[in-house]
């Protein structure tokens, strides 16, 4: 039975495209033509003997077919070895396009996926509407294209991304690429979900001989973010970022707006210092000097300079480089007052003791 309504089927088929209408009388009346089939009730011709319909007696298009269309083994128009089964339809001379497109049941018609070439040359494939509204355009050169219909690279993305892994072998390119949701203080850029506990991601490289190399990440915990980081997570980060914009060098766990565990070498470092906490004011006349035998007490007893840190508050806190150098400038100005005491008070002991030799001289010469 299925032969017979098979070979049936590819009769009608063919008869149609030779021209069944010019059998038809004008003006005839729609009739049943039960001998075209077995059971008599599966076939029908519509007004005119202009259209078939398989499964309903109400034909409303050439060939009308309620039901499925099942072809077995369908070949390509021309076969060889490397060519699998499937469909081929010819193209035009000039520029032609083919797309497979669909029917909702209230007869709205929607774009499917097809192909656009010129003579005998194929210029692209794509899903959804030709060159208007292409979902996405696949090139004969490899270049794929989503929300664009000319790629400029192997992967060319024109809106958001959106994956739990990535993995890139070559140049990835993305025009305009914006994350998930966009505001407008929200850049273009990827954007990656993560977990609902615990999360990290990272993007991390690929030797050309296959050996993994970690590149840079983040981590947090649901919808917090703990710290991003470069080098390899917790065991080896060359640098971490903490969301309150504390950066640590050689340490995980930056306490200070740039913490580095390490030597730091620079030609020249700047320190920004208030004006008024600058030593002048050691200059001015109403600078209160401490007395010299008073800073020799303070000496014994403390065992360093008044206002200094000591070495027990150095090794436990640090060196705050910037108030160093203001209290070494400070110590400095201050001993330069002391020297200036003590040049005044030599000045005075010699003017004495020149005024003394004088007056020993006279006395020695009145004798």
């Amino acid at each position: 039975m299925r032969s017979f309504k098979a070979s049936l089927c590819l009769f009608v088929i063919t008869m149609l495209a030779l021209g069944l209408s010019t059998m038809t009388k004008p003006g005839s009346v729609r009739s049943q033509v039960n001998e075209w089939n077995s059971t008599g009730a599966d076939i029908y011709t519509g007004i005119g003997f202009d259209r078939v319909g398989i499964g309903t007696s109400n034909p409303s298009a050439a060939l009308d077919v309620q039901g499925v269309i099942q072809a077995n083994g369908l070949r390509p128009v021309t076969l060889t070895a490397n060519r699998p089964y499937g469909v081929r339809i010819q193209g035009d001379t000039g520029g032609w396009g083919v797309e497979y497109g669909f029917t909702g049941n209230g007869g709205t018609d929607h774009h499917g996926f097809g192909a656009f070439g010129r003579g005998d040359s194929l210029e692209r494939y794509y899903v959804g509407e030709f060159f208007n509204g292409e979902i996405v355009s696949f090139l004969t050169d490899g270049k794929v294209g989503i929300g664009t219909a000319t790629p400029l690279e192997t992967l060319d993305v024109n809106g958001g991304a959106r994956a739990r892994s990535l993995e890139v072998r070559g140049l990835f390119t993305a025009s305009g690429l914006r994350p998930v949701t966009i505001s407008a203080v929200t850049p273009y850029g990827v954007r990656i979900q993560g977990d609902s506990g615990g999360w990290g991601v990272e993007y991390g490289f690929r030797g050309y001989g296959g050996t993994d190399h970690h590149g840079f990440g983040a981590f947090g915990n649901g919808d917090a973010i703990e710290r991003y980081y470069v080098g390899r997570f917790t065991t080896g980060e060359i640098a971490t970022f903490l969301p309150n914009g504390n950066v640590g060098i050689g340490t995980m766990n930056p306490t200070e707006k740039l913490s580095v565990d390490g030597t730091l070498l620079a030609k020249e470092v700047r320190v920004s210092i208030d004006a008024q906490d600058f030593p002048d004011y050691v200059f001015s006349d109403d600078y209160d000097l401490m007395p010299l035998d008073e800073l020799e007490s303070t000496i014994q007893e403390k065992k360093r300079l008044p206002g200094m840190p000591s070495a027990q508050e150095a090794g436990r806190d640090g060196i705050r480089v910037g108030e160093l150098q203001r209290k070494l400038l400070e110590k400095v100005e201050e001993l330069t007052l002391y020297v200036i005491q003590l040049k005044k008070r030599n000045d005075l002991l010699e003017r004495q003791d020149r005024e003394l030799r004088q007056r020993l001289e006279r006395i020695e010469s009145e004798r």
